[in-house]
C-alpha cells in the first residue's frame, strides 16, 4: 500500500482527510537494513541532490549474515566521501558508496531497475 501525510479538515460538521503531502512511497519498497527502514526514493532523493551523480544502482546482501547496502554511481564527484557522509547523516545508516565509470551502469527506456536485493541468494564465500 501507499505511504501518506494525512491533514484532518474539519468543515462544519463534517470531518475529511486531506493527503497534501502526496505519497511519500510504498510499503512493498521498503526495505529493513541492520534494523533501519529505508526507502530507495529516499535514496534516489540524495542521490539526485548531487547533480554530478549521472546514474546509479543500490545493491542489498548478506556479508557475514549483516545486511550491507552498496550504491554504485557513475558520477564526476571530486570528493565521494561527501555522498557518503551525506547517506550516513540522512539515513542513520553507513552506506558503501563505489564510483563506476560512466556508461557502466544499465540504462532504461522506461522506471529503471536501480535497485537490485541480493539477500535471498546464496553467498559463494560461505
Amino acid at each position: 500500500g501507499d505511504l501518506v501525510r494525512p491533514t484532518w479538515q474539519h468543515d462544519g460538521e463534517n470531518r475529511f482527510v486531506l493527503l497534501e503531502g502526496g505519497v511519500l512511497g510504498r510499503v512493498d519498497d521498503m526495505m529493513i537494513i541492520r534494523g533501519v527502514n529505508i526507502y530507495p526514493s529516499s535514496i534516489e532523493q540524495i542521490l539526485r541532490s548531487f547533480p554530478e551523480v549521472v546514474e546509479y544502482r543500490m545493491t542489498v546482501f548478506k556479508e557475514q549474515e549483516m545486511d550491507r547496502l552498496l550504491i554504485e554511481v557513475e558520477d564526476r564527484l571530486d570528493n565521494p566521501q561527501r555522498l557518503e557522509e551525506e547517506l550516513r547523516l540522512r539515513l542513520s545508516l553507513k552506506v558503501a558508496v563505489q564510483s563506476v565509470p560512466l556508461g557502466s551502469l544499465p540504462r532504461y527506456e522506461a522506471k529503471g531497475k536501480r535497485f537490485v536485493d541480493q539477500r535471498g541468494t546464496v553467498d559463494a564465500s560461505s
